[in-house]
């Protein structure tokens, strides 16, 4: 077997009263990290269930495990740059608590390693909150790995957003210092995405632009249908931080306007995240707060909102169950 180094490759786990689900997660990558002995880092938001616990055991297992309990909740966005920060080695996998990585999936993704590419993005399965059954056997339909080039006109963000899968956190492997030098501006108050939970899409798609990657096309993680349908922030979280993220994109270069009928006036997009919101919290309104933050968004999609805003709870449910089937989950 090739000798290969344990400092070339570490997985980044953010997480947060996930106990169940970062079990599930470390279980997946510990069978796949264990012949490399590559370093796992875990940056735990103070959580108040048994995280620190399933943590421990793991560790009797597996001896590169690096764990952090912050003394306070921090927030999602502070919490992601810690743990990008704990990463030492030459590639980081940012990896969401509670994804898992696919059999076999690190001895795929080592071969591209050895062409030493600037990054490497991962297809993914759907699957539902179990994780046992499927729902999308592949979030992006292709049939063979997509080349990037540097330079090339090609680029990954317009080619991974069909449902959104270039917010996915745990579809992007990519070098360290593409991300080091650009996290001094993401850690600065005054900067125009702080405490953005987008944080990763810009910061990634700002680093990897014009950049030499290849994207894989058979499934390597699968991702959980786990939204988090009680926060009541959840518009926010979803749609103005989305939308916000592809505007600062557009700053660095991309052409987001050429492709807004995907980014910001999808009409499914944007009408499954009005009732997921809605569906989570039915008491709250959301339609004059967008009304008045959000010009993109077409009066008659605005209308339709409203009408979902007035009605009752248990029809938002019974949309929100619909919509889910529409959009093939």
């Amino acid at each position: 077997m090739e000798v290969i180094g344990k400092d070339l490759l570490g997985i980044c786990i953010p997480t947060y009263n996930r106990s169940v689900y970062l079990s599930e997660c470390l279980r997946s990558v510990i069978d796949e990290f264990s012949p490399y002995g590559f370093p796992i880092y875990i940056s735990d938001n103070c959580s108040t269930d048994n995280s620190t616990f399933v943590v421990s055991n793991f560790e009797k297992d597996y001896d590169n495990i690096k764990y952090v309990r912050n003394n306070s909740n921090l927030g999602l966005y502070r919490n992601i740059l810690n743990v990008m920060q704990m990463a030492e080695t030459r590639y980081i996998w940012l990896m969401g608590d509670d994804d898992i990585i696919v059999k076999g999936a690190v001895t795929k993704i080592m071969s591209e390693l050895k062409n030493d590419p600037d990054f490497v993005l991962l297809n993914s399965t759907a699957v539902d909150k179990d994780a046992k059954r499927v729902m999308i056997d592949r979030i992006i339909k292709c049939c063979e790995d997509i080349e990037y080039k540097p330079g090339n006109s090609r680029e990954p963000f317009y080619d991974l957003m069909p449902k959104e899968y270039n917010t996915f956190i745990s579809g992007m492997i990519i070098k360290r210092q593409l991300i080091s030098y650009l996290l001094p501006k993401y850690e600065d108050k005054g900067f125009i995405l702080y405490n953005n939970p987008f944080m990763p899409l810009a910061i990634y798609y700002e680093a990897v632009k014009g950049k030499r990657g290849v994207f894989l096309c058979d499934p390597l993680v699968m991702m959980r249908d786990n939204h988090r349908a009680d926060r009541e922030d959840l518009w926010e979280y979803f749609y103005i931080g989305h939308l916000k993220a592809c505007e600062y994109l557009e700053d660095v270069g991309y052409d987001i306007k050429g492709h807004r009928k995907y980014v910001y006036n999808g009409f499914m997009g944007v009408i499954f995240h009005t009732l997921l919101a809605k569906h989570g919290a039915p008491h709250i309104k959301l339609v004059n707060d967008i009304i008045k933050s959000d010009k993109v968004i077409p009066l008659h999609i605005k209308l339709l909102m409203k009408f979902i805003d007035i009605s009752p709870s248990i029809f938002i449910t019974e949309m929100y169950l619909v919509m889910q089937k529409v959009r093939g989950y």
